[in-house]
This record gives structure tokens, C-alpha cells and sequence, in this order.
């Protein structure tokens, strides 16, 4: 064939030996695009973080991924008035503002009026999942980030496989802290037993007056120490360990 489309998959054998690969561009030798590290860009910040100055990110362009600072915010955009704010030197979320950022590698890119795909880029997963900062979200981005870099069409078995995996995953914790519960609870009553005891023996006069003297207040007073102790101490044991993060940011 002599022509394709989306969503084909080709195979193009070129004259010459190129070192090309995934997240290279062909492009007609009479219409180069712009070939740089910096790169001025209208941005909308979607994060809950806000983005300091000087930010480092990682950003997708295309199918690439590459790591970039901003090395300056030029002004926002009032939504209200459509006015440029000056004198800003960061974003929180869902500001819109022009930037100027340099990339650690050359970016092949366009004007985002002549081409829309090249002339936009997204933040990466790295900040899906440091926003959502949870072991869920590690393997998901790690799932997602291994079938984009592989490619192929089996990203739907890697998301169905691992939610099968994350489903069993919670219903052996839900078990294991339902478990412990009971371990919280016996805790608990081991505690408040032996002063429930007390308690009705002080009931009685004579037994009272046992303890109505300084060295009697003394040897409650250390008594419930190591009750407080020995509590904090069965805590610690039967407390179940937080679940590890996959790459914590």
C-alpha cells in the first residue's frame, strides 16, 4: 500500500540507515518544524500543588517524555477580563498563564495553530501520581508508563489483570483489619479491666483506705503508666504495617 491512515499501524523501510526509533518524527524536507530546548507556551495548571518558580517537571510531548524547568512565567491570563497579569512568578490550580521553559532535550514541535499535536504537551504520569500520592496510583502509572514504552494493543489486559489483582488485594486487607479489630478491642478491655477491678473494690471502706496514703497514690500512679505502656506497646504489635508506595516522588 501507498498510503494509510489512523488507527494503521505501518512499517516504513527508509533509503538510509537512521538511528530512529518510538517518538521520532518524519517530515517533509521543504516543511522542518522548529527544533529546540526552548520553548514559550500558553499553560493551564491543573494541579493541587502549586507550581513554585524555577519548577522542574516532566512533561509528554507527543509520545516522548523528557524532564524541563520553567525558567520563566511572563504573565497570567484574568479569565474575567482576558487582561495579562504581571509580576507573577508561579500557579496554583487552574490558572492560565504564558511561560518559558528549556527542555533537557530537543523537542520537535510547531505552532499550536499550524498543528495541534505537536504544538501541545501534557504533564506526565509522574505528576498523576504524585497528586494522588497513593500505592493504587503507583501501579497504575507504572502499568500505564510500561504498555505506552512497549506498545502494542494489550494496555486493556494490563488494566483488567491489575484491577483483578488491586480487588483481591483489598479484600485480603479488609479481612486482615477486621482481624486486627478484635486484636484493638481485647487490647482495650485487657486495660480497662484491671482498674474496672479496682474500682469495685474501692467500693469498700477498708479497701479504699489502703490507698488513701502517699506511698497508695504512688503505686496507682506507676500502675497506670504501665497500663498506659503495655496499651501503646499492644498497638504498636498488632498494628498493621502502611502499605508501601511503588516509587514514592
Amino acid at each position: 500500500k501507498e498510503e494509510a491512515f489512523a488507527p494503521q499501524s505501518v512499517c516504513i523501510t527508509l533509503t538510509e540507515e537512521i538511528d530512529i526509533s518510538r517518538g521520532d518524527t518524519l517530515v517533509k524536507t521543504n516543511n522542518p518544524p522548529v527544533v529546540s530546548q526552548d520553548i514559550e507556551a500558553m499553560i493551564c495548571w491543573f494541579s493541587n500543588k502549586p507550581m513554585p518558580p524555577k519548577a522542574k517537571l516532566v512533561i509528554r510531548h507527543t509520545t516522548q517524555e523528557t524532564k524541563a524547568i520553567i525558567q520563566d512565567v511572563k504573565y497570567h491570563v484574568d479569565i474575567n477580563t482576558l487582561h495579562k497579569i504581571e509580576g507573577v512568578d508561579g500557579f496554583a490550580m487552574n490558572d492560565i498563564g504564558r511561560i518559558t521553559l528549556r527542555t533537557a532535550v530537543p523537542l520537535i514541535h510547531d505552532s499550536y495553530r499550524r498543528n495541534r499535536a505537536t504544538g501541545s504537551f501534557i504533564a506526565s504520569l509522574d505528576v498523576l501520581q504524585e497528586s494522588l500520592s497513593d500505592p493504587v496510583a503507583d501501579r497504575v502509572t507504572a502499568s500505564l508508563r510500561i504498555a505506552r514504552e512497549v506498545g502494542g494493543t494489550d494496555l486493556g489486559t494490563v488494566l483488567r489483570t491489575l484491577s483483578a489483582l488491586l480487588r483481591e488485594d483489598a479484600r485480603t486487607r479488609g479481612e486482615i483489619e477486621s482481624r486486627q479489630s478484635w486484636t484493638v478491642s481485647a487490647a482495650r478491655l485487657a486495660v480497662a479491666a484491671p482498674w474496672i477491678t479496682l474500682a469495685l473494690l474501692c467500693s469498700r471502706p477498708e479497701a479504699a483506705q489502703a490507698y488513701a496514703s502517699l506511698s497508695g497514690a504512688l503505686v496507682l500512679l506507676v500502675a497506670a503508666g504501665m497500663s498506659f505502656t503495655a496499651y501503646r506497646v499492644m498497638l504498636l504489635i498488632g498494628r498493621l504495617p502502611a502499605e508501601p508506595r511503588m516509587a514514592a516522588p
